[in-house]
Order: structure tokens, then C-alpha cells, then sequence
């Protein structure tokens, strides 16, 4: 693979497959779906980094199928479940939230989002939900709870992204003695 070849081959397998999709029978159709769901998730192919290459077409082929998009978030589920690290969890988290957001469930994307408010992504969408209807005094509680759970997990870079999230609130609202307290903390 040192010299680009499997993936030049999986991205031609990858174009076959879009090809020939819209083709077959509804029935068939199901069945490649979750054959490539399959691969999309196989450890074999993330030993070479080919682990995201189905990732847009499964989107694509599930965009107008509830049954799809459904498997599609079982799967996801099964893999945050049972992933080793938090940074593989946090990555597929965060897949599972653009494909709500693209298959348009903001329903469940707000759902969900408010589970999983320990990823600042998460947390952040609320945050700006709340500054935009003006409900400041929401939108410092979520960020103060996130610099909370930031310390504990010793995080100074959310740390330090929740306080320049205050002092932009301290800013819009012109509380000086609120600017100056998040200035002392940045």
C-alpha cells in the first residue's frame, strides 16, 4: 500500500458500487447496503486507513430510507459501545451527529447532542443555541457546567475555549466585572 495503489483501489471499488446501486432491485439494493456497512466498520481495513472510505456513499444510499439510516445508527451504536478509546468513541459520536444533521432528524440530533454533552461540539450547540435567543443566563450555566466536567478530565483546552465563550457573553451583555473575571482566568 506504500505507494497508494489499495487505496486508488478502493475508491474505484468505492465508484463501481455508486454506479451500480441505483440499478439494482430494491431488495438487492438492502442487501449491498449492508454488506458495505459491514466493510465500512471491518478492523481489516483500518489497519490501512480505508475505514472511511464508504462512509459518504452509505450516507448518500441511506439520505431517503428510515430502515437504512436506522441500521446505519444500530451499527454505530454497537461500535461506540464497544470501542477501546475515547478518541475512536468521540470520533464515531460525532459521525452519528452529521448523519442526523444531513439526514435532517434534528429531533433526534437534539436528542442526542443532549446525552453526549461531555464532547464540546455537543455542548457548544446548545451554547449558541441559547446566546442566539438571548438566554445568557442558560448559556453560562452550560458553559460553567462544561468547565466543571473540562477540569475534572483536565482538559485546559476546553477549559480555555468555555472561558472565551463567557467572556464573549460578558462582552455581549457589557458586564465589566464579568469581562475583567474571564480576562484574569484567560
Amino acid at each position: 500500500d506504500s505507494n497508494g495503489e489499495l487505496n486508488s483501489l478502493m475508491y474505484s471499488i468505492k465508484d463501481e458500487l455508486a454506479t451500480a446501486y441505483p440499478q439494482l432491485p430494491t431488495s438487492e439494493q438492502a442487501a449491498l447496503f449492508k454488506r458495505v456497512l459491514a466493510t465500512q466498520f471491518d478492523s481489516r481495513y483500518s489497519e490501512y486507513g480505508l475505514e472511511d472510505t464508504f462512509t459518504k456513499l452509505l450516507e448518500e444510499w441511506a439520505q431517503h430510507s428510515q430502515t437504512d439510516q436506522n441500521t446505519y445508527l444500530q451499527v454505530l451504536d454497537k461500535h461506540v459501545q464497544s470501542s477501546p478509546n475515547d478518541w475512536r468513541r468521540d470520533a464515531l459520536l460525532r459521525q452519528k451527529m452529521a448523519l442526523l444533521k444531513t439526514w435532517n432528524r434534528l429531533d433526534d440530533m437534539e436528542a442526542f447532542a443532549t446525552t453526549h454533552m461531555e464532547i464540546p461540539d455537543f455542548r457548544d450547540t446548545f451554547v449558541q443555541k441559547a446566546i442566539d435567543a438571548k438566554n445568557y443566563d442558560k448559556a453560562r450555566s452550560l458553559l460553567q457546567d462544561g468547565i466543571r466536567l473540562a477540569e475534572q478530565q483536565k482538559n485546559a483546552g476546553t477549559i480555555s475555549r468555555w472561558r472565551k465563550r463567557l467572556l464573549e457573553i460578558a462582552y455581549l451583555q457589557e458586564d465589566i466585572p464579568a469581562i475583567r473575571t474571564e480576562l484574569e482566568h484567560l
